[in-house]
């Protein structure tokens, strides 16, 4: 993150977009969601919470980032949440 920080350094567009891709296979059949969530890299490490980016992603329209949230309201607006929520409508039918 401290490297991702550094060559962003000075650079205005922040904007940063997590993507998540899920396929599910059944009786030959493949079935392919995306989830996406769009927000901005913070300009600092922010929060200890979560793994991986979640220090530095803030989601749009969100105050703090996602290593500063409670895991629950992380996840109910997580890229994975998003994909998972489409490819659990798209297998009911």
């Amino acid at each position: 993150m401290k490297y991702i920080l550094k060559k962003m350094k000075g650079i205005k567009n922040r904007k940063a977009t997590f993507v998540c891709s899920l396929s599910y296979k059944s009786n030959n059949k493949i079935i392919t969601v995306e989830g996406k969530l769009k927000g901005k890299i913070s300009t600092k490490i922010l929060g200890n919470k979560g793994f991986g980016y979640d220090p530095i992603f803030l989601p749009l329209k969100e105050k703090i980032t996602f290593g500063q949230m409670s895991k629950y309201k992380k996840i109910k607006l997580d890229h994975r949440f998003i994909a998972f929520k489409k490819l659990k409508k798209k297998i009911r039918i």
